[in-house]
């Protein structure tokens, strides 16, 4: 028995070692709480279980804010804070998550065509930075959900729904509770882990693309100038085709992310905020319990850095193909003939083109307000600084 799981355990290690597209956590976690099916054509058992669990973690949660009303009218604000925040921390969850189930189709669009040119064109330094991608993705996800663990190791637990005082309520509560916590934190590390992939893969094609350009001008002629025209000819052709590609795919997806990013940017604000307004509070009053708050502030930063720090590498890597070509020597290497002059015009201003289309950014936003990057993250942690300290001056 102990053979078959260590056989069994070591074939998954090395088969997600080695994996050929980035996507392997993403597509683990969309199995159990994705916002689509993958693929169409599998009849996967787990569609249904995944619809039921979906459907749980939004009707406890619904439960929970319509018997949390009552609490709050009855004995107040004050009494109830740290089930208010609780409880908006799960809508805040779902809300994420939402922001991306709305836009599925197109997702699942773009993660179809990324993860087929992954699987396509696989190769040992692809796989390299694929490896490098998705042993992140599985560190970041663990760490989302240490947090989580210590909560349950401190028995941290309850829920406004315990209100009702029925012993079955009660009873199928104390089962419930710890079950949607759990999916609803696993529904937020998907949603993260979503973006984060997609983002990964599109920052490694314009990388891998940049390559391309820089080393087409390399290629040694062969029996004269026509055959090295007509080789590099043809492979910029398909790497112009393969760079308006993903120049669109990442203009849908920075559409697609400008709800979500706002969310995101909101929901770590306030998080964070009341994370850390709550670890002061316990550590003044000597309560147990803010090793969570701890846990959390630094998973909700690293969260929202990011973000930021993606989005830089992406408008990093599309602008760094302009460099490659400019880099490349292509005036120099390739020499202008009165034989082949048309080729030569056509072939400098394709080059050109390319240039110019680098040079125009991503843009990704947060809802067309605020400028996606580490730059505006680092000013949201200045104003999260400001305003902790005002909340402290208010105590004193």
């Amino acid at each position: 028995m102990l053979f078959v799981i260590r056989s069994y355990l070591v074939g998954r290690f090395r088969s997600f070692h080695n994996s050929d597209n980035c996507f392997v956590i993403m597509m683990f976690c969309n199995r159990l709480i994705g916002v689509w099916d993958y693929p169409e054509s599998d009849t996967d058992r787990f569609h249904l279980v995944k619809r039921i669990l979906i459907n749980f973690s939004f009707i406890y949660t619904v439960l929970e804010v319509m018997s949390l009303v009552p609490v709050v009218k009855a004995s107040g604000v004050s009494e109830n804070i740290s089930s208010l925040f609780l409880v908006s921390s799960r809508v805040f969850c779902l809300a994420i998550w939402c922001s991306l189930a709305v836009y599925r189709k197109d997702l699942k669009r773009i993660f179809m065509y990324l993860l087929k040119v992954q699987q396509e064109a696989a190769d040992d330094s692809r796989r390299k930075s694929i490896r490098y991608v998705n042993w992140f993705t599985f560190s970041f996800l663990v760490l989302n959900l240490t947090p989580l663990t210590v909560w349950i190791i401190n028995g941290q637990a309850g829920s406004p729904i315990s209100v009702f005082g029925h012993p079955w309520i009660e009873g199928l509560n104390i089962v419930a509770y710890p079950v949607a916590v759990f999916l609803i934190t696993v529904m937020l590390c998907y949603a993260v882990i979503l973006v984060l992939s997609i983002m990964s893969a599109l920052t490694l094609e314009f990388y891998l693309l940049g390559l391309d350009f820089q080393q087409i001008f390399e290629a040694k002629p062969q029996d004269g100038n026509t055959i090295n025209w007509t080789t590099i000819e043809q492979a910029f052709n398909r790497y112009i085709d393969r760079h308006q590609t993903l120049l669109n795919k990442a203009d849908l997806f920075r559409e697609l992310l400008k709800i979500n990013f706002l969310i995101q940017l909101l929901v770590n604000f306030f998080l964070i905020v009341l994370n850390s307004f709550m670890y002061i509070l316990m550590q003044r009053n000597e309560s147990s319990g803010f090793a969570f708050s701890v846990f959390a502030v630094l998973t909700l930063t690293m969260n929202m850095m990011l973000n930021g720090f993606l989005c830089d590498q992406l408008e990093e890597q599309v602008s760094s193909i302009n460099h490659r070509l400019y880099s490349s020597g292509w005036t120099d290497k390739l020499m202008h003939t009165k034989a082949f002059n048309q080729r030569y015009k056509n072939l400098r201003q394709m080059v050109l083109i390319v240039m110019q289309r680098t040079q125009k950014p991503i843009g990704f936003t947060c809802g067309s307000l605020f400028e996606m990057s580490l730059i505006t993250c680092r000013k949201v942690l200045w104003f999260i600084y400001t305003v902790l300290a005002v909340l402290m001056s208010l105590l004193e």
